[in-house]
């Protein structure tokens, strides 16, 4: 399922060379948002839209503190109210445990409109460094402290079934030191000086559902050039004696003072960070001159054996094509 102006829905099942899909007509009371995240109830048959900015002028402000759901059984849109110290964002970090029925979403950019209505804002964008714990069947959000107080933003996290509750691990994207204060709609101003810079692939965040502890790892083997926007899913031995997360494609996160990019940079290509050892392997690259260079993309595992990225961003770009092939 993926989420904008409807749902789509992919028949997974289906073998053939054609997947089949149909679309699901949202509402116009739903927001129509782009950089969110969309999080799967399996237990309760249901689809949570949570943050993004708004699309079509909507003024997703008015549903900042609104979670829309899709009940799949009663195919009927419903909303729920979400506590006041709980905001919408974008392109954050989102995961979901299907054991638990909980959705998690790490750090994530202010979303415009917001900073642009929030009294004393400034104009500058401004970074969270929570995380947010959604449990779905008790509907009770719950806000965790991030791993240090930089913002995160357009990384990645997967949930790993590991320990007692499982845990989350997070890598890539962009670390600021403008932190939004807190949720509060008269207190925006973000801390800090504005600096960006793109996080180091080899330093691996891994945080304790059950402990509610976060700890640091360095990874080695091929170390990823920094990324953002990039998708991953994770799968395992029988025995859940190892995992393998793999990374796909993703947008380069090599940016100025000012939040542009010196040289955008988008790419092809799928890395795999193995565990326990978080090693990187550079799994796979295509021929340059069938690249197909790609962000924004969510990466479904499916059965284990499949990566199934749904939805991206396609850059094309230009690459001498060698006379001789052979």
């Amino acid at each position: 399922y993926l989420t904008r102006i409807h749902l789509l829905n992919f028949d997974l099942d289906s073998m053939s060379k054609e997947v089949k899909s149909s679309h699901i007509d949202k509402p116009e009371s739903v927001p129509t948002v782009q950089y969110g995240t969309l999080w799967a109830d399996n237990r309760n048959s249901r689809l949570y839209q949570f943050g993004g900015e708004p699309l079509d002028g909507d003024n997703i402000v008015d549903k900042s503190h609104t979670l829309s759901y899709y009940d799949i059984e009663t195919d009927r849109w419903n909303e729920t109210a979400m506590p006041d110290f709980i905001r919408q964002r974008s392109l954050g970090a989102s995961a979901v445990s299907e054991e638990l029925g909980e959705g998690y979403y790490f750090g994530g950019w202010e979303p415009g409109e917001m900073r642009a209505n929030a009294e004393n804002s400034t104009s500058r964008y401004a970074a969270y460094n929570d995380l947010l714990r959604y449990d779905m069947t008790k509907n009770k959000w719950t806000k965790l402290a991030g791993p240090d107080g930089k913002g995160r933003t357009e990384g990645t996290v997967v949930f790993v079934p590991v320990s007692k509750q499982g845990m989350l691990v997070y890598f890539g994207g962009i670390v600021t030191d403008d932190v939004v204060l807190d949720d509060d709609d008269d207190n925006d101003n973000p801390s800090g000086s504005g600096n960006l810079e793109a996080a180091d692939m080899s330093t691996i965040h891994v945080y304790d559902i059950a402990s509610d502890t976060w700890y640091v790892q360095q990874a080695e083997g091929d170390i990823p050039q920094t990324r953002r926007q990039m998708c991953a899913g994770v799968a395992w031995a029988q025995d859940q004696s190892s995992f393998n997360i793999y990374m796909y494609g993703g947008r380069s996160a090599e940016i100025d003072d000012y939040g542009n990019d010196d040289d955008v940079v988008a790419f092809d290509d799928i890395y795999v960070l193995t565990l326990p050892t978080f090693e990187w392997i550079h799994w796979w690259k295509p021929l340059p001159w069938d690249e197909r260079p790609r962000y924004g993309m969510t990466c479904t595992i499916v059965n284990q054996g499949q990566v199934s990225p749904s939805g991206y961003v396609f850059r094309l770009l230009s690459y001498p094509i060698p006379t001789d092939t052979s």
